[in-house]
């Protein structure tokens, strides 16, 4: 645990040489404003006066779908950026350090920097809409905030992206290369946007189950939840004994 404790330290400290902690916070903000300023130009009221309904639904929706799974992808490949380009992974497993506490420390922080980015994009959200609210009084924001509403709905969106998470630290410390993850991060995330159709495949394929869990009824949610989770979980056990038992050149 100390040594775990310990490489989380060092890959916090990290996190200044690169573009990770500065995109947890600006990508839900580039989603929430568009929305923002799509909605400011509108004149009619929106949803038939429920905006605290649709407002929210559409940013989460787009969120889980695209902007999401393409987060993940960026922020991943950042974590392991600085080792993969300057060539220090010999170096790390040198140390009188555990590999498996390097390789969770490296799947800790990136969970850390998606609830970070969750956390932004759900009070975005509220921020957006309470401002719309005094901004364009008649666009339907005037009713009651659902905040712990979408505050449950974030957070099933971040629970249900374990297993991207795990999939893509698993690559990215596995080949080690950051072409590879943003080539299948990307190409995952164009093939999910076409699953997403699917009412049965949707459910399965890892990279659509952030946009699934939000919008399905309570069998489907408990189903992308669990395989989320547990999903993430088994991944990552596996990733790690994978890349631990690797040689290092």
């Amino acid at each position: 645990m100390i040594a775990l404790c310990r490489a989380i330290s060092a890959e916090i400290f990290k996190l200044k040489r690169t573009l990770a902690l500065w995109m947890a916070i600006i990508t839900p903000l580039a989603i929430i404003g568009l929305m923002f300023f799509g909605s400011l130009l509108r004149q009619n009221r929106i949803a038939g006066g429920k905006a605290w309904d649709w407002f929210p639904q559409i940013i989460f929706s787009l969120w889980g779908l695209l902007m999401l799974p393409l987060f993940v992808t960026l922020e991943t490949a950042l974590l392991s950026g600085l080792e993969t380009a300057e060539k220090h992974w010999k170096h790390l497993f040198a140390l009188p350090i555990s590999r498996t506490a390097l390789y969770m420390a490296k799947l800790l922080v990136g969970a850390g920097l998606i609830g970070l980015s969750t956390l932004t994009l759900w009070g975005g959200t509220l921020l957006a809409g309470y401002c719309l609210r005094w901004l364009k009084p008649g666009l339907g924001f005037d009713a009651p905030i659902p905040w712990f509403e979408m505050l449950q709905k974030a957070l099933l969106i971040y629970l249900a992206a374990w297993l991207i998470l795990a999939l893509h630290t698993w690559i990215n410390l596995r080949w080690q290369s950051f072409t590879l993850s943003v080539g299948l991060g990307m190409i995952a995330t164009v093939v999910g946007a076409f699953v997403t159709n699917s009412e049965f495949w949707a459910r399965f394929y890892p990279w659509t189950l952030p946009s699934v869990v939000i919008s399905g009824d309570g069998a489907i949610v408990v189903q992308v939840l669990g395989l989320g989770i547990l999903g993430g979980i088994v991944v990552a056990i596996v990733g790690c004994w994978d890349v631990v038992r690797q040689d290092v050149l």
